[in-house]
């Protein structure tokens, strides 16, 4: 359906010259959240060429080794190895197994010549070794977005690209799960029962839709990106999108911007980023302002608030606690200027404790966040590579003292007694794939957040 023998057939082959090496960036031991890795302008890990998009995991590039840890790409360069953990491979040994299966496929492999810009690579390769596989365990249960196939069938694949190995396919009227998006926000991660995870393409150019969320109603425009984030509450993806330079005021098939979907949901860190990065909030305020519980009311209470319209303190400050520290100080410079100094919440949350005495008494300020997965580790850092200290359970209520915002998520600073005595740790409140694992307790009401 989306093209491949098409285009396999149509594109002309081309050998790399004799000086060149062919490799593949490859995700499969990093294991890094990042979508790839930014070219360097000299062979040094700090000197990045900023003004380069990060080239993709699974894509190719050419050049000529550069001592023993770099290749030279153009005029740029890029490690074989981050961390002592190696991110370059030969595309000859890790393609061998791919290129038998495309060849039965009747899909003949081959490499991209890239064209020879002001950099040099190819970022949306048409071989992509079947390797690479950065995720290789289930996910969780209830995760990701349901999406239905409304074409005949779509393809998954290794990678997100019509060139990478077809795995399998879904049809028409069936489900699958839907995970981050792709850097050209064409593919997104996919997990199939039956398949396992790949790449699926959303919208093709020539047959149309191809996967829409399920129970939405269906429009054959494609779906825009920003406003399908802030409809499944991921305000990781909508940061980076943001990052991207997209459009914080877009509008999806029904008129609704992306601030007024994350209002509709209650989503508080996605509000705060969308009105961080100039989206209008006016709409978003006025809807929400209609009705409500819960985590939607603290949202709508941080929209009026923004707007200058009036709204419920406790609630506007319910919201800000929720935040990480400088997304919040900047928010509340903004509430300032329109309210004066009345809903700042005060040095309790996000000023890190130096002692037991201090802990007890930001403990007064905390927030109670509940447990939504079976078990989420609590660890010395806020780092997945951390060492782990204990864990809770799926439904334990805690104190959070501090947010903090890194590349695997936002966490949660946290104080704990085990066998050892009291100590603290830090959670992921919310995870880039897998959304919420904690969601904030809201006490007004008696209400859930």
């Amino acid at each position: 359906l989306d093209g491949a023998g098409a285009a396999a057939a149509a594109i002309e082959v081309n050998a790399p010259t004799i000086d060149e090496e062919t490799y593949v960036l490859d995700n499969s031991q990093l294991r890094s959240n990042s979508p790839g890795i930014r070219p360097r302008r000299l062979p040094d890990i700090r000197e990045e060429a900023m003004e380069e998009a990060p080239v993709l995991f699974g894509s190719t590039v050419r050049g000529v080794p550069y001592s023993d840890s770099w290749l030279k790409v153009g005029e740029h360069f890029f490690p074989l190895e981050i961390d002592g953990v190696p991110v370059l491979q030969p595309a000859s040994r890790l393609n061998h197994d791919g290129g038998l299966q495309r060849e039965r496929e009747g899909l003949a492999g081959r490499v991209d010549r890239p064209s020879r810009g002001r950099v040099g690579w190819e970022s949306s390769s048409l071989r992509m070794p079947d390797v690479i596989r950065p995720l290789d365990t289930e996910p969780a249960e209830g995760s990701g977005a349901a999406y239905d196939v409304v074409s005949e069938r779509v393809i998954s694949r290794a990678g997100p690209s019509q060139g990478a190995p077809a795995q399998g396919f879904a049809k028409k009227g069936m489900s699958v799960r839907l995970f981050e998006w792709d850097e050209s926000c064409a593919w997104r991660r996919c997990w199939d029962e039956r398949i396992g995870w790949g790449w699926m393409m959303l919208d093709h150019h020539e047959y149309g839709p191809l996967l829409r969320p399920h129970g939405a109603k269906f429009s054959a425009r494609p779906l825009e990106p920003m406003c399908v984030a802030a409809s499944e509450g991921c305000a990781a993806e909508l940061r980076r999108f943001i990052a991207q330079g997209r459009d914080v005021n877009a509008v999806d098939f029904d008129g609704r911007t992306p601030m007024v979907l994350a209002a509709a949901l209650g989503d508080v860190l996605s509000c705060a980023l969308l009105a961080d990065a100039g989206a209008d909030a006016a709409a978003a305020a006025a809807l929400a302002a209609r009705g409500g519980a819960g985590r939607v009311v603290v949202a709508a209470a941080l929209l009026q608030a923004l707007v200058g319209a009036p709204f419920e303190v406790r609630h506007c400050q319910d919201a800000l606690s929720q935040l990480p520290g400088e997304l919040r100080e900047r928010l509340e410079a903004r509430l300032a200027m329109h309210h004066g100094g009345g809903v700042a919440i005060g040095p309790g949350v996000g000023s890190r404790a130096t002692n037991a005495g201090a802990a007890a008494a930001a403990a007064e300020d905390s927030r109670q966040y509940e447990v939504l997965y079976e078990s989420v580790w609590i660890r010395r850092s806020a780092s997945t590579q951390a060492d782990a200290v204990t864990k809770r359970l799926k439904g334990d209520v805690l104190s959070v003292l501090e947010l903090e915002e890194a590349s695997s998520g936002v966490w949660g600073r946290v104080h704990v007694a085990t066998a050892e005595g009291q100590c603290e740790g830090w959670m992921l409140l919310r995870h880039p794939d897998l959304g919420e694992l904690l969601r904030p307790v809201v006490q007004a009401q008696g209400v859930l957040g």
